[in-house]
């Protein structure tokens, strides 16, 4: 008697001569210890020529048969090892006849058992295959793909645990199928999914301990998080001094999406303490931004009252990381409007004198405005000579005139700034500069 079972996993092949001229067929008994004390039974066919009675009669031929209950042992600890042997049965042998001489009677004779054949019993199992994600977006779940552990051995797989480990296994989620056994020739799957909590490469370990070679089996779990990285640039915006009720000229808020994935633009809105103070003038930005693509968001300030006015300018977008970005605004309303902010005068004889320019002063202000002085400042204010026709206050909406000439003392450029102190609280002191060349 021989028995495969390296070749012939999750079964045992037996083959053995058949030496009984007159079996009906033959017994294979297997147990897990040489004596025998427990021993299965596995019947087998007689050989394939057989005589009107049912016996075997091809003596010498070679018996093949097939346990394929391996799968069914329980060894106390692996690897162990299962013996097999197997006698022939004449379940129809002569035995006399019965008292009238007429009837023959029948008796059931066992030849003596085989050599005893051995087969090893380990567990062995493989986990397969390795699972790549490719790219998927930041905190979004992938597709499910699924990795199979086979029971190659002859002997149950028990299962102590199904993990994952490794640099990032939060990134990777699973659902197994396996139990606790797994019988020999089975597989069983094990569901993985992707989530990458951060861009760049992700690696994990699947890992299933169990009490097949090695005490565990592993796969690789690899994926790339990929994102969107919205970057908004100045961090601040400053618009000056503008006069109530007028709008200053644009200034841009640069969007670039530096990621490795679209950027969504959700939403661009105002708040803070003055919103309507400020608004996004206009804009290139579409609802979705390439990668490595840029726009611009463009603001202007129109004071409602006198003073510092603030708001803060959001910016809502599918950026995992700052899917909110804020940005602070602020500009200063005044009341006092001075026209124009600068006077020029054409080349001036030395000693001479210009002709007037007019500077025209207007309250744009709702309550009147205290004009505390009108004076000339700077480089060379004596160049220059004011005539004020002003009163000590400017009625809202109200306005006045200061009148400016050039006499300029030297060759060469000159220039000083009219200076206008008032109760504005935006801008209480307002300026205008003054130039022009003697010769």
């Amino acid at each position: 008697l021989t028995a495969d079972g390296l070749s012939q996993a999750p079964s045992v092949v037996l083959h053995w001569v058949d030496r009984s001229a007159t079996e009906t067929g033959f017994v294979v008994q297997r147990d897990v210890d040489p004596s025998f004390p427990n021993p299965a039974s596995l019947p087998a066919n007689a050989s394939s020529a057989q005589n009107t009675q049912g016996q075997g009669t091809d003596y010498g031929s070679q018996i093949t048969t097939t346990d394929t209950t391996v799968g069914t042992v329980v060894c106390l600890q692996y690897p162990c090892t299962l013996y097999y042997r197997v006698e022939a049965v004449n379940g129809v042998a002569f035995n006399g006849y019965d008292g009238t001489g007429l009837i023959m009677q029948k008796q059931t004779l066992s030849s003596p058992f085989s050599n005893i054949a051995t087969v090893n019993i380990a567990t062995s199992a493989t986990l397969t295959p390795a699972l790549s994600f490719g790219s998927q977006l930041v905190n979004t779940v992938s597709p499910a793909s699924s990795a199979t552990l086979s029971n190659t051995g002859l002997a149950p797989l028990l299962i102590s645990s199904v993990s994952i480990t490794g640099t990032n296994a939060g990134d990777f989620a699973m659902n197994s199928a396996c139990g606790t056994v797994l019988a020999a020739g089975s597989s069983c799957s094990i569901s993985i999914t992707f989530t990458p909590l951060a861009r760049g490469a992700r690696t994990a370990t699947l890992v299933v301990a169990d009490n097949g070679t090695g005490a565990s089996q592993s796969t690789t779990l690899t994926g790339t998080g990929i994102a969107p990285v919205a970057s908004l640039i100045p961090a601040s915006m400053t618009f000056g001094a503008q006069v109530i009720g007028t709008t200053s000229a644009p200034q841009s808020f640069i969007l670039t999406n530096i990621g490795d994935s679209p950027l969504a633009i959700v939403n661009a809105a105002l708040g803070g303490t003055n919103p309507s103070d400020f608004a996004l003038a206009s804009t290139n930005c579409g609802a979705l931004l390439p990668v490595l693509s840029l726009c611009t968001l463009n603001m202007t300030f129109t004071p409602a009252a006198s003073g510092l006015r603030s708001a803060t300018g959001t910016l809502t977008s599918s950026d995992p990381v700052n899917p909110v970005l804020q940005r602070p605004i602020n500009g200063t309303g005044t009341a006092l409007a001075l026209s124009p902010t600068v006077i020029t005068y054409p080349n001036q004889t030395v000693g001479t004198t210009s002709a007037y320019q007019a500077l025209t002063l207007t309250n744009a202000g709702p309550v009147a405005l205290t004009l505390n002085s009108i004076t000339l400042g700077g480089a060379t204010p004596t160049s220059f000579t004011i005539v004020k026709l002003c009163g000590a206050t400017l009625a809202p909406a109200g306005t006045c005139t200061v009148r400016v000439r050039f006499a300029p003392k030297a060759t060469g450029l000159q220039s000083a700034s009219l200076i206008v102190n008032s109760s504005d609280v935006g801008v209480p002191s307002a300026s205008v500069a003054l130039t022009g060349t003697g010769q």
